[in-house]
């Protein structure tokens, strides 16, 4: 089951994310570059790890004053090339749908990370459940850069 570019495996109960690479003819412009980010739909930030690192180089190409169309320098074409080549991997990301292991749950406590710099922000937010046989499990709920 597809909904808003992410898909669910409804038998495994994960999230998944299949991308398309870029063609033979696809020139790396910051129009596309941000149309290809643009089609990457993770509200919940499964993805931020990865997101980051495009959000950074397209900073990148706006504080260089780059027409849309204009073609990106050297460093930032290989930049983008490496992320582009990285979204294969994406495939194997898999994000459980069930937060909590079972209903013997005896405390529920949310854990919230934050960190900045002066290129990027981030936040991580956590559950941890605490069992009544002792097992604790966690659970990334979402995250946002």
């Amino acid at each position: 089951m597809r909904t808003l570019g992410v898909l669910w495996l409804v038998m495994e109960d994960v999230f998944i994310y299949r991308v398309n690479l870029s063609d033979e003819k696809f020139q790396l412009t910051k129009r596309n570059f941000l149309r290809k980010i643009a089609m990457l739909f993770d509200t919940m930030g499964f993805l931020a790890p990865y997101m980051i690192r495009a959000k950074i180089l397209l900073q990148e190409m706006w504080t260089s004053r780059l027409d849309w169309d204009d073609p990106l320098d050297q460093s930032q074409a290989r930049q983008a090339r490496m992320w582009f080549e990285e979204l294969t991997e994406l495939s194997e990301v898999q994000v459980s749908h069930c937060l909590q292991l079972n209903s013997d749950v005896e405390t529920v406590t949310l854990h919230t990370f934050t960190d900045a710099s002066g290129d990027a922000y981030g936040a991580a937010t956590y559950v941890r459940y605490k069992y009544k046989g002792g097992t604790v499990s966690t659970s990334l709920v979402a995250s946002k850069t």
